[in-house]
């Protein structure tokens, strides 16, 4: 298939709207795979709420429970969203068990939300019900891939993180403003120009670990447009110049509360080249890789066709965010205000793995565009993610319960 037809191919499938703005059109099978794709999802929580009824808490939820009592008392706790829907779960109680069993009903609700959002995304993109519902999930359940000795999760970037009950809000609402991004840059459209408002927005207090990767993005975006002719891309410069100074004003805000005036953080951040990244990872090199192998074997297969504008403006800008987001790992490090450690679990680390996942979307969407083996062979780098992922669970669901 030439160039140019792969090209048009794309452009037709590239909507002007953002992801679910076309819901009321949807298929009553596509809205069944959504559904289903939710149900399938919940098998990532299962374990935390088997583990529940043995009075087991399997995942972050009592760390949760601490922090989420401090930052009240501090007067503050806008560090997350999810704070602010697990008090609104709760309807104020202080009551631990309380807390608890509705922290599982979120976490279970926004697994579901996050496998019926990705399957959505596809559908937007052309992909028909089923093949929406294989995609949809396995972009819920990749992870890096192996190491020799082990499966594991931290330590590498993987676009997805089966323990942090913040981490799936981030990485959702992180991947609307990635594709956002994409769509918007690449079609200008005015739906997905709202899209990219409201999803930024959503991102940047859903957690802050995302917010200067994908605003560095934007800004370079800006300052692109701004070389062209400004009367052409006059709307794309208003609406961008909003989310920048969104994004900005949360991610000030949110230093300032957490790092400076505040005492309910425990953690300062420093600027100190591969201390944080040293921290989680023995080989960063090896981590990095089997954390990106779906994403750069998409980009070779896709590179006879990035010469098409549209293709290539849709990919770029993912790309441009997880660049960011490593040089933000890289550089910056969280450290204790008493005794100098190195956090390892801070927004540096969580930050490139929701800049992974979306990365991870935007390439299984472009790669839908191409020849159908090229395509296959994208695809099976993804399974590889994926029953990675199933594998991990299966093995996490038969540990023994401590």
């Amino acid at each position: 298939m030439s160039t140019q037809k792969q090209c048009q191919i794309h452009e037709a499938n590239c909507p002007d709207f953002p992801p679910g703005a076309n819901i009321s059109t949807a298929s009553v099978k596509s809205f069944i795979a959504v559904i289903l794709s939710g149900f399938v999802g919940l098998l990532i929580v299962s374990r935390n709420v088997i583990d529940a009824s043995f009075g087991i808490l399997s995942s972050d939820l009592p760390d949760h429970f601490r922090l989420l009592t401090t930052l009240k008392d501090s007067g503050w706790f806008f560090y997350s969203t999810w704070y602010y829907l697990e008090q609104l779960f709760v309807l104020g109680s202080k009551n631990e068990t309380t807390f608890f069993a509705s922290a599982l009903v979120l976490l279970a609700s926004l697994y579901m939300a996050k496998s019926m959002i990705f399957t959505r995304i596809q559908q937007e993109f052309g992909a028909t019900p089923i093949e929406s519902f294989i995609l949809g999930l396995a972009l819920s359940f990749a992870i890096a891939l192996p190491s020799l000795n082990t499966i594991n999760q931290l330590g590498t970037i993987s676009p997805n993180v089966f323990h942090s009950s913040t981490q799936v809000l981030a990485i959702t609402t992180g991947v609307l403003a990635i594709v956002a991004t994409s769509v918007f840059v690449s079609s200008g459209g005015q739906l997905a120009g709202f899209a990219l408002i409201g999803f930024s927005i959503l991102s940047a207090t859903a957690k802050p670990a995302l917010t200067l990767p994908i605003l560095t993005t934007h800004s370079l975006i800006l300052f692109y447009f701004l070389r062209q002719d400004k009367f052409q891309f006059c709307r794309r410069i208003r609406i961008l110049s909003v989310v920048i100074f969104s994004e900005l004003a949360i991610m000030l805000l949110g230093y300032y509360f957490s790092y400076t005036s505040s005492s309910w953080n425990p953690n300062l951040v420093v600027i100190d080249p591969f201390l944080g990244w040293d921290k989680i990872s023995g080989n960063i090199l090896i981590d990095l890789l089997r954390s990106l192998v779906f994403p750069i074997a998409g980009l070779i297969l896709l590179f006879p066709i990035l010469k098409c504008k549209s293709i290539s403006t849709f990919v770029i800008p993912a790309w441009i965010t997880l660049f960011v987001a490593l040089v933000q790992l890289t550089l910056f490090a969280e450290v204790s205000k008493v005794d100098g450690s190195v956090f390892g679990a801070g927004n540096f680390v969580w930050g490139p793995m929701i800049a992974n996942a979306g990365l991870f979307t935007i390439t299984v969407i472009a790669c839908r565009h191409l020849e159908l083996t090229r395509k296959l062979m994208a695809y099976s780098f993804l399974a590889l993610h994926s029953l990675t992922g199933l594998v991990f669970l299966y093995v996490w669901h038969m540990s023994p319960r401590i």
